[in-house]
């Protein structure tokens, strides 16, 4: 039980070092996200009122940031922001000559319309109004700078925000990926290198478990008391971690 469950371990390290290698590489140029939105109901001056709150897992720039955010405020200017877009792609859309220019601007009706959809979708991929579940593409860690000058000890980071009266709640991780990395593929390395191991045991007549030699006693090992069986081989003994059955 306890060697399927090292080998499950294993492989779910690997293929998670093969995931995380080829994101940060396909994200070299833009941030790769996965959140979860979630939200709160909280209380602020006695009232009760509820605001998004974004768990983030995302790979820019060969770093894995982890982290959570919730702004009240920040979420009402973001919406406040918003609504002022889509007015004025209203106001842009009830004109009728699209090659127009409105005063003060240096581009045409067609050309700002496209800017403010523009904008638009940008805030829409921050995520603060997306429905609870789980979401993948852009997410808003980068938003918070302040995190970029938190201290950091071999490349890791952590910074976090934390003002209960107005229910502001941050957190966020930095990992770079080159030292993840090889965290991940060191126990898979090992495995292979015990399995080898206890192959070259077994085909030169060894206990599979510590090694010792069993040409004189072959059916259990007087050394750590593994009983083995002999497998067919012509050229020799061969031994298997099997017990001997009754």
């Amino acid at each position: 039980m306890l060697r399927l469950i090292r080998t499950i371990l294993c492989g779910i390290c690997l293929l998670l070092a093969l995931f995380l290698l080829v994101l940060g590489v396909l994200s070299s140029d833009r941030p790769f996200s996965l959140s979860y939105n979630h939200t709160d109901p909280i209380a602020i001056r006695g009232q009760t009122t509820t605001t998004p709150h974004i768990y983030y897992a995302t790979i820019y720039e060969g770093r894995l940031v982890l982290g959570d955010h919730r702004d009240l405020d920040f979420t009402d200017r973001f919406r406040e922001i918003r609504a002022s877009h889509v007015q004025s792609l209203h106001l842009l859309s009830a004109i009728q000559d699209k090659k127009s220019h409105i005063p003060g601007s240096k581009n045409t009706v067609e050309e700002d319309t496209k800017l403010v959809q523009q904008e638009i979708a940008e805030l829409d991929a921050l995520g603060f109004d997306k429905p609870n579940t789980l979401h993948t593409g852009n997410s808003t860690f980068e938003l918070w700078d302040w995190a970029a000058s938190a201290p950091r000890f071999a490349g890791i980071s952590y910074a976090q925000r934390e003002v209960p009266p107005i229910a502001t709640l941050l957190h966020r991780l930095g990992i770079p990926l080159p030292l993840l990395l090889p965290f991940l593929l060191i126990w898979p390395l090992l495995f292979a290198v015990s399995i080898f191991r206890t192959h070259d045991r077994r085909r030169t007549g060894r206990c599979p478990s510590c090694g010792y030699d069993l040409r004189a006693t072959p059916d259990t090992c007087p050394e750590c008391g593994q009983a083995v069986k002999i497998t067919a081989d012509p050229k020799g003994p061969e031994f298997s971690h099997c017990p001997i059955p009754p």
